[in-house]
C-alpha cells in the first residue's frame, strides 16, 4: 500500500472547548483551527505539538464514547489505498472517496473493530 505516514489521532470527546483548553495548557499542543461540520453534527479541533497532530471531534447529536476514535494515514493515491482496502477483509465505511475541504479520505472498520482513516492531501 502507498501509505507515506501516520498524519493525525483522532479522539471523542465530550466537550470540545474544555478538550482544546486541555490539551493546549496542559500538553503544549496548539490549537490549528476548529470547524463545524453541520451535515454530520460535528464540531473539530485540529490541534499540533512539534509536528504530531491530533483530531478533537466533539459529537452533537450521537451519545457516543469518548477516547481514541481513528488513527490517519497518508496516502500517496487514494484511489490505489481505497480499491486495496476494497479487497481486503476491512469493511469501508464509504462507498466511494469522500472530498474535504482540502483533502480526499475514507475510513474502513478492521476485524478488531478499529477505524482507519485513508487520506490524501489536496497539492500532493
Amino acid at each position: 500500500m502507498n501509505i507515506s505516514k501516520l498524519d493525525h489521532i483522532g479522539i471523542q470527546t465530550k466537550n470540545l472547548d474544555e478538550s482544546v483548553k486541555f490539551y493546549s495548557d496542559n500538553l503544549g499542543f496548539t490549537l490549528l483551527r476548529k470547524e463545524e461540520i453541520p451535515e454530520s453534527n460535528l464540531r473539530i479541533a485540529f490541534l499540533e505539538r512539534e509536528g504530531a497532530y491530533v483530531e478533537l471531534l466533539e459529537s452533537r447529536t450521537m451519545a457516543t464514547s469518548t477516547g481514541l476514535k481513528h488513527i490517519c494515514f497518508l496516502c500517496e493515491n487514494i484511489e490505489d489505498a481505497f480499491d486495496e482496502i476494497k479487497r481486503s477483509e476491512a469493511k469501508l465505511l464509504h462507498n466511494e472517496v469522500q472530498v474535504g475541504k482540502d483533502c480526499r479520505f475514507f475510513f474502513a472498520r478492521f476485524p478488531d473493530g478499529e477505524w482507519i482513516e485513508f487520506m490524501e492531501k489536496k497539492g500532493r
